[in-house]
């Protein structure tokens, strides 16, 4: 009986993960240049960072013209300094199928080289320098 208690105990202390946060929203980062929410989500993307450090992107993000970064992740929701974390993804309007999605360390920028449609981010992940 003690140790149900006990295991209980524990369980009711692991705190709740964080709501998904939207790019764009109050408090929350902001799209850069022409970068906007893709017709093909209807959302803007949003992220979250769960009880184990781990940040999880998801949605779609459009990048215009020469605009290549979509937005920039803050402080405690960026990969390990000097580190580009990448990711293969699908990716609408890709240039010769480049299909990755960097996401830098240093700056926190969410960019696509080489894609002028939809930038899906469903599925990336990656633990996050506190």
């Amino acid at each position: 009986m003690s140790d149900t208690a006990s295991t209980a105990k524990r369980v009711s202390d692991v705190a709740a993960p964080e709501a998904y946060r939207e790019v764009g929203s109050a408090g929350n980062p902001a799209f850069l240049r022409d970068a906007a929410t893709s017709a093909a989500s209807r959302r803007p993307p949003p992220s979250f960072k769960d009880r184990q450090g781990i940040v999880h992107l998801k949605g779609a993000v459009t990048c215009p013209g020469t605009s290549q970064t979509a937005f920039q992740l803050p402080p405690g929701y960026r990969p390990a300094d000097n580190k580009v974390h990448v990711e293969l993804s699908t990716v609408q309007g890709a240039a010769d199928g480049d299909g990755q999605v960097f996401v830098t360390g240093h700056e926190g920028a969410v960019a696509a080289p080489n894609v002028a449609g939809a930038l899906w981010l469903d599925g990336i992940h990656f633990r996050a320098v506190n």
